[in-house]
């Protein structure tokens, strides 16, 4: 009696290497499947429709005949008629038979049957493959769909890589959710941090009117694996909206794990606190407009503009906050106030990976403090190395160089050791690419002392980084 799992051998085998005799036994074989397995007989019965409609064979379940199971066959790779796919099989064309079994895959929406005639182990490579072979010209639509399918899979690799080959991540919706919902639902971990770096819009709606948070927390209750929790967390972090009221409805959620239920509901807990202090924040900036008191209505912004840069990190709203408070500080006459709105201005953009706009902003910060502060103010060594940081991204490095040998004295006058072990470390670093050894061991040794007086993680893994860096430099190791 035919399993299903031995069709599936065989299915996979004639997609990979098709002749017309592997596809007459697997006529065969679905006959004999849907006279002893209920399960198959219904999802034939499912297609028939479609089967119908697609190659105008009549499939009768109660005499499901050759006829029948040839044009089921047909149909479940894509073509009108047997005829035409045994005539493809003698003389193929551009596109393998698998490939055309995958363009109708995924215009049915069904992942994880590519999956399985692929081979989880192989889809990467196959996808790979045809891309760089060209076969996915002119079939935009299925590649869209492949990186939905890549998400619910789980096939984080193959989502980068059609990522970095411009895929559109929203393209692929045929079936009414993105990758990004589809990640979300089937508990993809590993997806859901690539998706979130690339910095993916997480708002887009499924056909069901959800986010992809939504449809996170609806698959923890109605599809639960044990990442849901995480991914909740993680997408809040990263700025999901969360509607009002949503922690209510989670409290009367039955939830299949506790922790997941308990952890889903201190972030939405997070949440509803970080909505009150932004309502308390309005409510100031409102009542400082009413007063007509613009130093009140600036300190308001700014604070209402703190608020929203920190978790969950909305800060492009944070920024629209903080310009108009900048503007107001600078129409009464406080300078540097409004350079240490601007410098948030830049902090945020940079967390965007907006570095232009970033270094705008710093440049202008620092040109404040530069005019106006004095020189043991508290802010000006910060002022001065974010400038240093971000010139240094850009590529810019003779004029970062020379803002942390600046960032690196003013930190001394206050006293600040963190500072100092980072701008020594960086210095160090300079003096390295400029192949000056000796310069490079003097400013290592002040990073180093200082780092020791600080006692930080952070700085202790940096210092060992520019330490690993100075031994392989003077050991010719590169």
């Amino acid at each position: 009696m035919m399993k299903r799992d031995e069709l599936e051998t065989l299915w996979r085998d004639a997609l990979a290497s098709p002749s017309e005799k592997k596809f007459d036994d697997i006529a065969g074989s679905v006959i004999e499947l849907y006279g002893s397995d209920a399960r198959f007989r219904e999802h034939v019965k499912n297609r028939s429709a479609r089967v119908t409609e697609r190659t105008g064979v009549e499939l009768d379940p109660d005499n499901f005949d050759l006829e029948s199971a040839k044009a089921f066959i047909a149909d479940e790779i894509g073509f009108i008629s047997w005829k035409d796919l045994i005539n493809e099989v003698a003389s193929p064309g551009e596109k393998p038979i698998l490939f055309r079994y995958t363009i109708a895959a995924m215009d049915r929406g069904d992942f994880s049957a590519l999956e399985s005639t692929i081979g989880p182990d192989r889809f990467h490579d196959q996808i790979v493959s045809w891309f760089d072979s060209g076969v996915f010209e002119g079939e935009q639509e299925t590649l869209d769909e492949i990186f939905a399918a890549a998400c619910m899979l789980g096939h984080a690799k193959t989502a980068e890589y059609l990522l970095d080959k411009g895929v559109d991540p929203y393209a692929g919706m045929k079936t009414g959710l993105s990758g990004f919902h589809y990640a979300a639902s089937s508990g993809r971990l590993d997806v859901i941090k690539l998706l979130i770096a690339r910095g993916v819009p997480m708002e887009v709606k499924n056909m069901y009117g959800g986010t992809v948070f939504e449809q996170a927390v609806w698959s923890a209750v109605n599809e639960y694996t044990p990442q849901h929790a995480e991914i909740a967390e993680r997408l809040v972090e990263a700025g999901a909206i969360v509607d009002e009221g949503y922690d209510e409805w989670w409290e009367k959620q039955d939830v299949p794990d506790h922790e997941t239920k308990e952890r889903i509901a201190n972030v939405l807990k997070r949440h509803a606190e970080f909505h009150r202090k932004i309502a308390e924040a309005k409510k100031t900036v409102t009542n400082a407009e009413a007063q007509s008191d613009n130093r009140l209505l600036a300190d308001s912004l700014k604070d209402l503009g703190n608020i929203l840069r920190g978790p969950p990190f909305l800060r492009d709203k944070a920024n629209a906050v903080y310009e108009r408070a900048a503007n107001i500080y600078k129409e009464i006459g406080l300078p540097l106030e409004e350079a240490w709105v601007k410098r948030h201005i830049g902090i945020n953009h940079e967390y965007a990976e907006r570095l232009a706009e970033a270094e705008k902003y710093y440049d202008e910060s620092l040109a404040l403090f530069r005019e106006h502060a004095d020189d043991d103010d508290n802010n000006y060594a910060n002022t001065v190395r974010y400038p240093a940081v971000i010139k240094n991204r850009l590529g810019k490095r003779e004029e970062s160089r020379e803002l942390w040998e600046e960032a690196l004295r003013r930190y001394e006058e206050m006293s600040q050791p963190l500072g100092v072990a980072e701008g020594a470390a960086w210095l160090a670093i300079f003096a390295i690419e400029k192949g000056d050894a000796a310069l490079a061991r003097d400013w290592f040794a002040k990073a180093e002392a200082a780092a020791s007086g600080a006692q930080d993680g952070d700085t202790d893994k940096w210092i060992a980084e520019v330490r690993t860096r100075l031994s392989r430099e003077e050991t010719g190791e590169h």
